[in-house]
């Protein structure tokens, strides 16, 4: 046969301060996290491309089609609003960003490498057509450089 051992617990009830602190861990619990800040850049006739990666990556806009949405510190989405033909290369991605392609195209026009991603930069295209780049060297459509060591 087992003998049974009763053992007292003391509970001690909670200080008025204690009590706060409770309530408050509880609240902030409860409370939604803030979400992380993105934007929207669309791509259109006041918005070239490159002024779009330029404002998600937290770049001054230059040249003509300059009146893009400003990015934010979050994950930006670049969004096609037309078909895109590039009359020059478009700016180092540096940031993260997702082109939403809108089933539209983006043509480097037999002369331009589309996108140029570096360092711990993140692009995710989708819906997209990406056609007609050229490079002389690696990587018609996207050059992805590694951050220096």
């Amino acid at each position: 046969m087992l003998a049974r051992h009763a053992t007292a617990v003391t509970i001690t009830p909670l200080t008025p301060a204690m009590r706060r602190l409770l309530a408050l861990l509880t609240l902030a619990l409860l409370l939604p996290l803030p979400a992380v800040q993105a934007a929207t850049i669309t791509v259109d006739s006041d918005c070239s491309l490159a002024n779009a990666i330029r404002s998600a990556n937290g770049s001054t806009q230059t040249g003509a089609q300059n009146s893009c949405e400003s990015g934010d510190t979050g994950a930006d989405t670049i969004s096609l609003g037309r078909d895109v033909t590039l009359s020059a290369d478009t700016p180092d991605i540096t940031s993260t960003i997702t082109v939403e392609g809108n089933g539209r195209f983006i043509s480097g026009d037999d002369q331009f490498r589309i996108f140029n991603a570096t360092g711990s930069s993140n692009l995710t295209i989708v819906n997209a057509t990406l056609r007609n780049a050229i490079s002389t060297s690696e990587g018609a459509l996207l050059l992805w450089r590694k951050a220096a060591a």
